[in-house]
């Protein structure tokens, strides 16, 4: 897959070590990606991966912390309210 292919070259790179969840520096990993296949830098891009990438099997511990303090704040209503 695209995916994969994409992983092995960051990790062949040395940008994403083996066994991490995700590279220690996704946005050096994301330009270096782009550079590769010469594209430029785009707001649609940023646009794409938000609506593609899931946030809710983040396992990344400072994100959940985050997620979970916004969730404390901000509750799901279920009075209509």
């Amino acid at each position: 897959s695209k995916y994969d292919d994409l992983e092995n070259w960051l990790h062949h790179e040395d940008l994403w070590p083996r066994g991490d969840l995700k590279p220690p520096d996704p946005k050096k990993a994301f330009y270096k990606a782009l550079r590769k296949v010469r594209k430029p830098k785009s707001p649609s891009q940023y646009k794409e991966m938000a609506r593609t990438v899931g946030l809710r099997s983040c396992e990344d511990p400072a994100f959940r912390e985050f997620k979970s303090t916004l969730q404390a704040w901000f509750p799901v209503r279920t009075d209509g309210g």
